[in-house]
């Protein structure tokens, strides 16, 4: 039986090569596996509205000037913060010198696309483009299933693809199948996923655009992409064994050009505070520096000077890391290590740890700024909203982890500057060893009509925890302007989509497959769909195209139109 099938397809192939299907005859040429791919559509006429003038301020991105700690951000027992800073020898310095400057959140990509967790340095945006919506409603438009290591299988938190339209001259030279190399306006979809794979689909078919690349162990973080356009992949794994095989935790660094591994670092570093080395938080790449940022559930964070070397011309892309670790002991006597992805605001980078410490740091040197006690567990990544040049706020929660008795998870803001904090919101919650409750989400920091809202999600409520709740808060005062209650339980996190007039609509995916599309204005649901499986990462969105993945091992593409 397996013949005659193997016979038939050798027939249908050769007649349909031989009636002009150059997709085929591309295929075997290349020596491209028939099944993979599909036939790519011209993409050049889709409109894409990258700026539609949301962000109202202009900012001259230069260094921000030295600030000491502010005595209001000081605990009492400050003196037991100790840090350290070495080199990748272990030469031991008081403070690095480096020229690191971020620039502004819509600057942060050179390229179309969702290029990292949250979209950029600010960790505001998770949509790129500005579609046409009328009917409002969500269609399910493909979907794949990955494989599985042990029981991990699909996507977990924080889980967010990214979606990239690569420049002509990146395209080119990758190891892209063929007809999608040289197809026009290609836009990928660059997917981790628990099975320890990496996938690489077109995002309007579905079909893989090459092959996937298998790291050996569960990724549980966000993909990121060089935002230069360069073909390289940031990634790291999340857990140590596959099978009855115990591994390192690695972050790495991935050429795009021939799926190569160009640099690693070893979660089991031997300056860790901690000897969990997961690598969950997505970097941030300064791009006009060539520096890179992650911290790393060991209780470091790692800065990177790349020394990237790239030649379209000569089809080569390389790095040659000049490596920095920040060390430093949690003062409140907790755990350190990073979950959350770090934010960065000119030279100041902001990141929360598994302690509950808050902490700004100079970029430029790797000195603190400023800390803060959150009093508990922080996944959350920091957003940051910019009003002006000496106006800069920024959004951060926790989960219920120590606060056993009181249960509390509390969503604040802060003064990005000073450190002072201008508001605090707290909710009781579900405490749990087994389950995460409090507030793992990344919020939606408003724009637009929505410009007076930051919209968070907050799960763990109820008797048994069962429950979540949408809440959007006042920016002013933390005053709460609409909330969703009695929501099913999430640890994802709320995405944001503008129109091409600026109207503001929500996605939020819930545990039981089901998401919704949201006014964000008023908070009421327009439409929803459900999917199979648990839904613990969060959506991506390229022109009105969602892509996202559930713990069930599917991976689906929804139009919002």
């Amino acid at each position: 039986m397996k013949k005659r099938i193997s016979l038939l397809i050798l027939f249908l192939t050769v007649v349909l090569i031989l009636n002009g299907c150059t997709y085929l005859k591309d295929r075997l040429i290349n020596g491209e596996p028939l099944y993979g791919g599909g036939q790519v559509k011209n993409n050049a006429n889709i409109v894409v509205k990258s700026d539609i003038g949301l962000y109202p301020y202009s900012e001259n991105f230069k260094t921000v000037s030295t600030i000491d700690i502010a005595a209001t951000s000081l605990p009492s027992y400050y003196d037991k913060y100790n840090f350290a800073i070495f080199d990748e020898n272990g030469q031991q310095f008081k403070k690095i010198s480096g020229n690191t400057i971020f620039g502004s959140s819509q600057n942060y990509s050179e390229i179309n696309g969702v290029t990292t967790f949250k979209g950029n340095n600010f960790r505001n945006s998770s949509s790129f483009g500005y579609p046409v919506i009328e009917s409002k409603s969500l269609n399910l438009i493909w979907q794949f299933e990955t494989s599985h290591i042990d029981e991990y299988k699909g996507i977990g938190w924080t889980g967010q693809p990214a979606i990239v339209q690569w420049p002509a001259e990146t395209q080119n030279i990758m190891n892209m199948y063929h007809s999608y190399k040289t197809s026009s306006g290609t836009v990928e979809v660059i997917y981790g996923a628990l099975d320890g794979n990496i996938y690489f689909v077109d995002l309007y078919t579905g079909k893989y655009t090459r092959d996937p690349i298998s790291l050996g162990l569960p990724i549980f973080g966000s993909i990121t992409v060089d935002p230069r356009g360069y073909p390289l992949l940031y990634v790291g794994t999340g857990f140590n064994m596959n099978g009855l095989r115990y591994e390192d935790m690695t972050f790495s660094i991935i050429s795009l050009i021939d799926g190569s591994v160009l640099y690693q670092i070893n979660g089991s570093d031997s300056y860790a505070i901690r000897t969990w080395g997961a690598f969950d938080s997505s970097p941030l790449i300064d791009k006009v520096n060539d520096c890179l940022f992650i911290g790393c559930e060991n209780g470091l964070l790692y800065s990177l000077k790349l020394n990237s070397d790239f030649s379209p011309e000569n089809k080569s892309i390389s790095v040659a890391p000049e490596l920095t670790r920040f060390y430093y002991v949690n003062p409140f006597g907790r755990n350190a290590g990073f979950e959350s992805s770090l934010a960065a605001f000119k030279n100041y980078i902001y990141i929360t740890d598994n302690g509950g410490l808050l902490q700004c740091l100079n970029a430029q040197t790797l000195e603190p700024v400023w800390i803060y006690d959150l009093k508990d567990d922080s996944d959350s990544t920091v957003s940051i909203e910019v009003v002006d040049s000496n106006t800069v706020y920024l959004y951060t929660a926790t989960e219920v982890s120590f606060e056993k008795e009181s249960s509390f998870s509390y969503i604040r803001k802060f003064n990005a500057l000073t450190g002072d904090m201008i508001w605090e919101s707290k909710f009781k919650c579900f405490y749990s060893e087994s389950m995460t409750t409090g507030t793992t989400s990344t919020p939606v920091i408003g724009l637009s009509e929505i410009s007076d809202s930051v919209i968070y999600s907050v799960t763990g409520l109820g008797e048994n925890g069962a429950f979540s709740n949408l809440i959007s808060f006042d920016k002013s005062n933390g005053n709460i302007i609409w909330k969703n209650e009695n929501l099913p339980y999430s640890l994802s996190s709320p995405v944001e989509l503008y129109d091409e007039n600026g109207k503001a609509y929500i996605i939020m995916s819930y545990s039981n497959g089901l998401i919704e599309l949201i006014n964000g204005q008023t908070g009421v649901p327009i439409s929803n769909i459900t999917i199979q499986g648990s839904i613990e990462g969060s959506p991506a969105i390229y022109n009105g195209n969602m892509v996202i993945g559930t713990r069930s091992g599917n991976i689906y593409s929804i139009k919002i139109n």
